[in-house]
């Protein structure tokens, strides 16, 4: 009897125990669904602030180009957003073609148009299915003759004129489709195309919307994909302990269909997660949230990679539940640039002035603008030129004050390139490192915009091999690179003359290799920054080819700013930075102007006359200079003689003469008057007749030059002058 009374009150204690339980588990449960919105964003807030700490979330200055964003708005309004979608259907045939089509096809179960008023009351699926039904006339396949009422060519014809804007408008639509019936949208595209800041962005949306929101950085991801999610929820220890997270989706997502909401769970670039654990347990994630309706995904990968790691498990999965888009590479044209420009100066605070050269040097790479203003954040400096050796000597610098130090990576790839004598990437058999070394260099490529990674198809070996390149995002910082680590070498070994410097040029050169230009660039850059008359000597005398310049304009606000490029490397180099020039420069546009014909002084000329204009640096008192110091008068002739050729090519430089800052006015004077006396008396008589009035200017000539012809010119047309007021 006392066993059995033991007993009953056990039962009873154990009843009592799994009822408190019960309860503690009930009320931790409810308290989760009370505020797990504002929870779970507040998970997500901390991961944007992380993006935006690492730069690679820049708030400001995203901009929509192609119809990525609005895929992903669709995605996320789902079925609310049906009448938008008939809207936009409604528009395509609100024109003279799409009236012949609704005029002429015979098939009435085809609509061309819906009545707003009734689509309220009609279910998606219904509005899909009729829509659906309209895309089979445009269907290369089913489209026939027999479709149209009226049998004749004109008709026919007419349709397929307007074919091509149909299609592109249909594909569209299709993709808005496929964004509401899906649960899932993978989003993929090439490196660097923007697609950390478009997630950031439609998270940031999603918060604003008050839907419940889970931002995940693949990279974090450091066990099974279901329990990192799970543990990831912002539920109390206890009740994860008690329940599984089947239940806890399962409660929340009759929740959630109440309250007419989604659940987005947002991972961002799952191909940088190549570990085992997330490998093997990504599939059974994503068919473990199919089971959910009001549980969304949204996730971001590699192109490359997408087919290498993700293309299989996706294979099966492409009906309702996954929408796969990639992100086309985009021609941005200057009103985007420009919109991009004036975003990245707001975020990074940079409030000096650029000059319209800068300015068109950064809306024409915008991976070069995107390092400027890191290189220029919160500056108020006024930027004239754009001198890229030391803005990317800067970046780099900047990159080194993070953990994972950029220049090991870009030492080791650098080298093995010179080595291996290859310069578009390098394999990572080729790099010849351990599995450690790897690991970082991964995260160094994934964490910067310099240096990336992709997969690389050898299509004819037997079997077809594929293997992971690590390569420079940028040809140009490549350059930089691989003549910054050069010069270093030379200078650690003693090596004064900078002999393996020049052994690779010459190497280049040979091959024709397209780093040479940009070493020779950054070469020189190095050279002149330290005062090296004689290596900067060396470089451009070997630089000297034929002077052309192209010319071309760029629209800025309703000025039109000229932009000179010279066919010539070494002038180029020259020129470019704004900056004074060294004696063996002014040595090398002379032995430009002697070893080139006439019409390379006038585009000197020409340049040097706009920067005059402009009242910049240089000025054609440089020409001026070199001119007076050449004593063959015959060596003066040639040079001047395409000015000869045309009385409007003179009159159009006395054109020139009123524009021209009072203060730089005399040099362009004293040009002409070289041009002038370098021939007879009225050979230049349009410009005899405007230098006329500048004494001072002719006495000055007759001092400085060197040419006894000229100076006898000057002296007798002075002289002429003298006696004339007399």
């Amino acid at each position: 009897m006392a066993i059995k009374t033991l007993f009953y009150y056990f039962s009873l204690i154990s009843d009592y125990y799994a009822f408190i339980v019960a309860l503690i588990i009930s009320i931790l449960f409810f308290k989760f669904l009370c505020n797990y919105s504002k929870k779970i964003n507040h998970i997500t807030l901390k991961q944007l602030a992380f993006f935006k700490n690492n730069q690679k979330y820049l708030e400001k200055v995203f901009v929509e180009y192609d119809d990525t964003k609005e895929i992903l708005r669709y995605f996320i309004y789902g079925k609310k957003w049906k009448i938008k979608l008939v809207s936009f259907f409604n528009l395509l045939f609100d024109n003279p073609e799409g009236y012949i089509l609704q005029h002429n096809i015979t098939d009435k179960k085809i609509i061309f148009h819906f009545n707003i008023f009734q689509t309220y009351f009609l279910p998606v699926k219904s509005i899909i299915e009729k829509i659906h039904k309209s895309f089979c006339i445009l269907d290369d396949e089913k489209l026939n003759k027999d479709l149209f009422l009226e049998k004749d060519d004109n008709t026919y014809e007419k349709f397929w004129g307007a074919g091509y804007s149909y299609n592109r408008y249909f594909e569209k639509l299709k993709n808005y489709i496929a964004a509401i019936e899906s649960k899932c949208i993978l989003i993929k595209g090439t490196a660097g195309n923007g697609k950390t800041n478009l997630l950031c962005n439609i998270v940031q949306l999603l918060i604003n919307l008050k839907n419940p929101c889970l931002f995940i950085n693949s990279r974090d991801i450091n066990k099974e994909v279901k329990q990192y999610v799970y543990e990831l929820l912002p539920i109390n220890i206890f009740l994860r302990d008690k329940v599984s997270f089947d239940a806890i989706l399962f409660i929340l997502n009759i929740v959630l269909k109440f309250q007419r909401k989604n659940l987005f769970i947002v991972i961002d670039a799952i191909n940088e997660n190549d570990t085992e654990n997330f490998s093997n347990s990504f599939n059974d994630f994503i068919n473990f949230i199919k089971n959910y309706s009001h549980v969304k995904l949204i996730l971001s990968c590699r192109s490359e990679y997408f087919k290498e790691r993700f293309n299989t498990l996706f294979k099966g999965k492409q009906d309702d539940f996954i929408f796969i888009h990639e992100i086309k590479k985009y021609y941005f044209p200057d009103r985007i640039k420009k919109r991009l420009f004036d975003s990245y100066k707001t975020e990074f605070n940079f409030n000096g002035e650029i000059t319209n050269d800068v300015f068109s040097d950064l809306i024409n790479s915008l991976l070069l603008m995107r390092i400027f203003f890191e290189v220029h954040k919160d500056s108020t400096e006024n930027i004239v030129s754009l001198t890229k050796y030391k803005i990317y000597e800067k970046y780099i610098k900047q990159l080194k004050n993070n953990t994972n130090n950029p220049e090991l990576l870009i030492n080791k790839l650098v080298t093995k390139m010179i080595q291996k004598n290859k310069f578009s990437e390098i394999s990572i058999s080729e790099l010849e490192i351990s599995e450690n070394e790897f690991s970082t260099f991964k995260k160094i490529a994934d964490e910067n915009i310099l240096i990336s990674r992709t997969i690389k198809k050898y299509e004819n070996t037997l079997p077809e091999t594929e293997e992971e390149v690590f390569y420079f995002v940028f040809d140009e910082l490549r350059d930089y690179c691989i003549s910054k680590l050069v010069i270093k070498k030379c200078l650690d070994n003693g090596d004064n003359e900078f002999k393996s410097l020049y052994n690779l040029i010459e190497k280049l050169a040979e091959q024709n290799a397209s780093p040479l230009e940009g070493v020779l660039s950054f070469s020189y850059k190095y050279f002149k920054e330290k005062k090296n008359n004689d290596n900067c000597s060396k470089i451009l005398f070997a630089l000297n080819t034929e002077c052309t310049i192209g010319r071309y304009s760029i629209q800025m606000g309703i000025n039109e700013e000229k932009r000179y490029n010279f066919d010539n490397l070494g002038l180029n180099l020259i020129f470019e930075d704004n900056e004074e020039l060294m004696s063996c420069e002014l040595a090398y546009i002379k032995d430009v102007i002697l070893n080139n014909n006439g019409y390379s002084l006038i585009l000197l000329a020409n340049f040097l006359l706009d920067c005059d204009l402009k009242k910049g640096i240089y000025s054609i008192e440089i020409l001026n200079q070199i001119l007076l110091n050449i004593n063959d008068i015959n060596i003066l002739q040639h040079k001047f003689q395409p000015y000869i050729t045309s009385i409007k090519f003179q009159e159009s430089l006395l054109n020139r003469i009123p524009k021209l800052p009072e203060a730089r006015k005399i040099y362009f004077i004293k040009y002409l008057g070289i041009i002038a006396f370098s021939h007879e008396k009225e050979t230049f008589k349009i410009i005899e007749n405007e230098i006329v009035k500048y004494n001072d200017v002719i006495i000055n000539i007759i001092q400085e030059c060197k040419c006894s012809k000229i100076k006898e010119n000057a002296e007798s047309f002075l002289q002429a002058h003298m006696r004339d007021i007399t």
